[in-house]
């Protein structure tokens, strides 16, 4: 049993044990060997679990971006490099705010501070700019993080292109 468990096998009990001191040693490995493979189930459920939350994060219809607190991107799915036009190493690492649009009231921009400073969700429906200049209508809805502590780490955004209302813009966006 000894050799099979160095080995990495832990599903092999340990034979029983006598009642000395070699058997209080058995007992105390074979608890051990019992907290190793409930640790290895839970790590590859975990492991499972978030594989899920990956895949459905990236294979999202909507556009999602992360960013962290100071608005640094993170991380941005598939369905965004579709709908904005942009590749994802263009944007990683770059500040949020490239992607402010003059087409937008600086109001609504007020809002957005405003909202996320207090730690609330913000939702709005923008109009934002493609890679190409191209002028397109975005829901999104901007949900702050808070790690154990309450502090906000995380800035997830998804975005849900949506139809042109009679009044959108026909000239492209201006680049910043």
């Amino acid at each position: 049993a000894a050799d099979t468990i160095s080995k990495g096998n832990l599903n092999q009990s340990l034979p029983t044990f006598r009642n000395d001191e070699l058997g209080h040693l058995a007992a105390a490995f074979e608890r051990m060997r019992l907290t190793l493979l409930d640790d290895l189930r839970q790590r590859e459920a975990d492991a499972a679990r978030l594989r899920i939350f990956s895949l459905a994060l990236e294979q999202s219809a909507d556009s999602v971006i992360i960013t962290d607190h100071d608005r640094t991107i993170e991380y941005v799915n598939t369905a965004f490099e579709r709908i904005r036009g942009y590749r994802r190493e263009q944007v990683l690492g770059k500040n949020a705010a490239m992607f402010k649009s003059e087409l937008n009231d600086p109001a609504l921009y007020q809002r957005f501070h405003e909202a996320l400073s207090r730690g609330e969700v913000f939702r709005a429906t923008l109009t934002n700019c493609r890679a190409d200049g191209t002028p397109y209508y975005e829901e999104v809805a901007i949900s702050p993080v808070r790690d154990s502590s309450g502090a906000v780490t995380l800035m997830p955004s998804s975005g849900t292109p949506r139809r042109p209302r009679p009044s959108t813009p026909s000239s492209p966006c201006r680049r910043r």
